[in-house]
């Protein structure tokens, strides 16, 4: 029956004087006594029933807002449920029902959950016990015994049986060639085959049956295996070895998992197999190199030959390398995704054995400034570095090196993109123990100096260095020139007038200067419109004709230091020199100075200059 509004708030007033004393320390579904009256309350602390004074029942329902949707009286002597807690939970939640009527013997109070039937375990008047009945669902509770029946204002909410995680046991076969179908054991696995996730070495592998304890799947890449169900994951502890194409698995001789910067991993494959696959978990953007050393075949007696091939997680070739023992490295270069890599190894000498020792090393990698040599040392075989430095405009760059210990090695310039944009150079500890590399005119932007030994460690010391500009002036003093070693120069001089020739003096030499190489370059920049070599006896260099606009006379970079001076000379224009009459004397104050005649001639008529009392 349905209560009159008035009766309503004379009883709130009463719950509320209740709560002030009481509604802070009572827990969900506990029983608090006022005034004669017993009031019980839900999760929210609201008061959800009373058993009256009186010896009748109110129960009262609440929206998402917490207003009052609902109060019904029971009279005394009636069946009534005031409250129930918890008000959800999974099959086999212990509930108790608070109220009145209810009879003290257990089995004479029957309780269904929205019609599914449970069983009372304690019972008094005013509280039951029971447990969730396997296959309940949300909907309200109902109590019957013989003093009647009675439902409860609200519904008990049956929440989803949380299912176990799934776990993997085992996984059969452990390599096979990509596409394997591999069948996976364990517990947890749903039947239903989209609810299964099933990944090797972090590739989707699709799958091909399903059951709670088995699941078969493709598998085309190398690495653990994991499964994901919508109640957890599971990861295996073994791993899976993908053979690449072109090898059977009948050739593999040795499977194993190679770690960056830890213990070397020691294979051996005998006479009968030919390959070896090794795998190992890459970073996007990692920079690994591989060493293998020593490498050797005892049953030829000498050193092996082996290919590596590097395969990324989604099967694609990556890099190749073929190394000749006993000691060989391979530059893997930035890895291009995050996942599980795979090696494969192939002894190239047929009928042979192979035992190796395998390095997976990440390069060094620093900032390298300009002018001050820096040292790079690698400590692993097979250890790469990467130094990079900025350009803020575009200026012209080198590169030397020095005191390479070295067995061999390629030093390669990169772009921001890991391109190699000059020239690449070798280096070892003999005969390229120093030397340097033109980087040319870099634009602004980001540089790495890639250094690859071929095998081994080792050390030498790298020097970066930018142009050192200057302006010649034509006809003006000398320009000092201070270089260091493996250190260019770049020098700027202005023509205004067209074909103009021009005389350049390298003065001031130390002892045991060598030759310096210069080039010219025009107002369109480029190639080379000129070259000068100027070496003991032979100091100067004639520069022309040239057009007008700015010219830039460059200064290779050499293996030492450099100093000296630069004067530049405007050709000299003597006069003309008369045909079959006296000679014409000419004298030149400026060392490197040239001078310049004209005379009239008449076509095909051949002409014959002398010249005498020549005197420095």
């Amino acid at each position: 029956m349905r209560h009159q509004f008035p009766r309503v708030q004379s009883f709130i007033r009463q719950v509320l004087c209740c709560l002030g004393l009481l509604g802070g320390l009572l827990l969900p579904g506990q029983v608090a006594l006022a005034g004669g009256a017993q009031y019980v309350y839900d999760e929210l602390g609201r008061v959800v029933g009373a058993v009256t004074a009186s010896g009748g029942a109110e129960s009262y329902a609440y929206d998402a807002d917490g207003n009052i949707l609902n109060v019904a009286v029971f009279a005394a002597g009636s069946v009534a449920i005031t409250g129930f807690s918890p008000s959800s939970g999974v099959a086999g939640t212990v509930v108790t029902l608070q109220g009145m009527g209810f009879d003290p013997v257990s089995a004479s109070n029957t309780i269904t959950f929205n019609g599914v039937a449970a069983t009372v375990t304690q019972a008094s008047a005013t509280q039951l016990t029971v447990a969730v009945p396997a296959g309940a669902s949300t909907g309200p509770i109902r109590v019957t015994n013989a003093g009647g029946t009675a439902t409860s204002s609200g519904n008990f909410t049956v929440e989803a049986a949380q299912v176990a995680a799934p776990q993997i046991t085992s996984f059969t076969p452990a390599i096979g060639v990509a596409g394997t179908t591999v069948t996976i054991s364990g517990t947890g696995f749903m039947p239903a085959m989209a609810q299964n996730a099933v990944q090797v070495g972090g590739a989707n592998s699709p799958l091909v049956s399903a059951a709670a304890d088995t699941l078969a799947v493709n598998a085309s890449a190398s690495g653990k295996v994991s499964v994901t169900t919508p109640y957890g994951s599971a990861i295996s502890i073994d791993d899976f070895f993908a053979v690449p194409g072109g090898v059977s698995v009948a050739d593999v001789g040795h499977t194993g998992r190679v770690v960056p910067d830890a213990a070397p991993t020691g294979l051996s494959l005998p006479v009968s197999k030919k390959a070896a696959v090794l795998i190992f978990d890459g970073m996007a953007g990692q920079l690994l190199g591989l060493g293998i050393s020593p490498f050797d075949s005892p049953s030829l007696g000498a050193a092996a030959s082996i290919r590596v091939s590097l395969y990324s997680p989604a099967g694609g070739l990556v890099k190749t390398c073929d190394l000749a023992g006993p000691a060989g490295a391979c530059d893997l270069g930035s890895m291009p995704t995050t996942g599980t890599y795979t090696l494969l190894l192939l002894n190239r000498n047929p009928g042979s054995d192979l035992n190796a020792s395998v390095y997976l090393s990440t390069a060094i990698e620093a900032t390298i400034g300009t002018g001050a040599p820096m040292v790079v040392a690698t400590t692993r075989p097979g250890q790469n570095a990467r130094h990079s430095f900025t350009v803020n405009a575009p200026s012209h760059h080198q590169l030397s090196w020095s005191g390479s210990t070295f067995a061999s090695g390629t030093l390669n310039l990169l772009d921001a993109n890991g391109q190699a944009i000059a020239g690449e150079s070798s280096f070892n500890n003999s005969t390229a123990a120093a030397g340097y590399l033109d980087l040319g005119v870099l634009a602004s932007g980001t540089y790495t100096v890639a250094i690859s030994p071929n095998s081994g460690v080792g050390q030498m010391a790298l020097t970066l260095t930018s142009d050192s500009t200057a302006q010649l002036v034509v006809d003006g003093p000398a320009t000092a020139v201070s270089l260091a070693a493996g250190q260019g120069a770049s020098y700027r001089f202005n023509n205004s007038v067209l074909n103009q020739n021009f005389g350049l003096l390298m003065g001031d030499l130390p002892a045991g200067w060598v030759r310096t190489v210069m080039s010219l370059h025009g107002p369109q920049g480029g190639l080379p419109i000129g070259v000068c070599v100027a070496g003991p006896g032979q100091e100067s260099c004639n520069l022309g004709p040239l057009g007008i606009g700015t010219h830039v006379l460059r200064l290779a970079p050499a293996a030492g230091a450099v100093t000296g001076s630069l004067k530049l000379m405007s050709d000299l224009y003597a006069g003309v020199l008369p045909l079959n009459g006296g000679a014409s004397t000419v004298t030149l104050v400026q060392p490197g100075q040239n001078a310049a005649y004209s005379f009239t001639a008449e076509a095909n008529q051949p002409y014959l200059l002398h010249w005498s009392d020549l005197n420095p």
